[in-house]
């Protein structure tokens, strides 16, 4: 098992070395100049040239990329060049509010998938599981921004019952921390339970289908038994796999979220450094998240040995 998890995180340095290329070359791609951002439309245009020799920005991009890179290997994730701060103190001082969003959100697109899939795939065409369909529809061709505004306008608005924007860390109270963050991970939660519900439906259903189902059945074992403890664990392999991929649309996702609940996370901070021409800030936050994507995805293959005992990794 070791050598198999050193020799993914082997494999997984060029998949970071290209995002990090990606990331370098699409954000250079981007119109305008971090000099002319911070400086303003009136600069002079010597003062402008100035600017971009003290940032380093006047050097070729292979030059520029190589400098980046050569600090991110030393853990030093070059500086803001419009704050001035070092972007992994920024970077760290922001990841806790987009992790909780994240956990949350899959914490709760799991609390509604298992018993929606699992009522759905043990009884097909019954009322749990068009109510299962439906759900799932919604969820799928809704788009996160649409069901953020609905659901502010709704529990907020009319209701009452959550804000709408802002952030309450989790050492003024577990309680306003949860609140200031239900609905932003509840818009989240709808997309990846959506999935997880239609899969975990028709995982379920051929396995109830299968020789070992029928055979407890047939010795007498309940079937609530036959489906929690025998069907749903041999179910649960695809599903898992699922919400490994769907992790990184998580994250993905709270650029969108964040920044329509006002939420102080990673999210709204590349939103921010996209708009100020900040390219340290938004190549550091991307690798983050790769990296982030990664170590899921390797997690994820890691349980698949502990679901099934059969898969074995040499």
């Amino acid at each position: 098992m070791w050598r198999y998890v050193v020799r993914r995180l082997i494999l997984a340095v060029p998949v970071v070395l290209l995002v990090c290329v990606g990331t370098f070359l699409l954000i250079h791609l981007v119109p305008g100049n971090p000099a002319t951002a911070i400086l303003g439309e009136q600069a002079s245009p010597s003062a402008i040239a100035a600017l971009d020799a003290k940032l380093g920005l006047d050097r070729s991009l292979p030059l520029q990329f190589a400098v980046w890179f050569g600090g991110v290997v030393h853990g030093n994730f070059g500086t803001s060049l419009v704050y001035g701060s070092p972007v992994l103190q920024m970077i760290w001082q922001r990841f806790p509010v987009t992790l909780e969003l994240t956990l949350l959100s899959l914490v709760m697109s799991l609390l509604m998938a298992v018993p929606f899939g699992v009522a759905a795939g043990r009884r097909p065409n019954s009322t749990a599981d068009y109510a299962s369909r439906v759900l799932s529809l919604v969820g799928v061709s809704m788009p996160i921004f649409w069901m953020a505004l609905i659901l502010i306008y709704l529990f907020a608005f009319e209701v009452r019952i959550f804000p709408t924007e802002g952030f309450v860390p989790l050492s003024q109270g577990l309680g306003a921390n949860l609140l200031s963050l239900f609905l932003p991970s509840f818009a989240q939660a709808l997309a990846l339970m959506a999935i997880t519900v239609r899969l975990l439906r028709s995982e379920l259903m051929e396995a109830l289908a299968q020789e070992y189902a029928r055979t407890a059945r047939a010795k007498g074992v309940a079937e609530r038994t036959v489906v929690w403890r025998h069907a749903l664990r041999n179910a649960l392999l695809p599903v898992v796999t699922a919400i490994g991929l769907q992790f990184g649309a998580l994250l993905g996702g709270v650029v969108i979220t964040e920044t329509i609940f006002a939420l102080p996370g990673m999210g709204s901070l590349v939103v921010t450094a996209i708009f100020d021409r900040d390219f340290p800030v938004v190549q550091g936050a991307v690798l983050v998240f790769a990296m982030i994507v990664v170590v899921v995805n390797l997690g994820v293959d890691v349980l698949y040995a502990y679901i099934d005992p059969r898969i074995k990794y040499g």
